[in-house]
């Protein structure tokens, strides 16, 4: 198992400047460094970082594994 360690100021950057809460903006962050697409159905967060993260919906992803169901133990 890799370990990535998170990146407190860049995610306080990107808070700051799309006013949003830093927990959120933790989520973009190592979204951002991984160069992957970050899971959300905050269609007011969605709208504020649709330019510097790639977002989709649950509703997008679950429609792309056509059918799969994932479930967490």
């Amino acid at each position: 198992m890799t370990t990535i360690q998170p990146d407190y100021d860049h995610a306080l950057e990107i808070a700051i400047k799309n006013n949003i809460a830093f927990y959120d903006a933790s989520y973009i962050s190592l979204a951002i460094k991984l160069n992957d697409i970050l899971v959300t159905d905050d269609k007011s967060l969605a709208m504020k970082i649709q330019n510097i993260v790639k977002v989709k919906s649950s509703r997008e992803i679950k429609c792309q594994l056509h059918g799969f169901i994932w479930v967490r133990l």
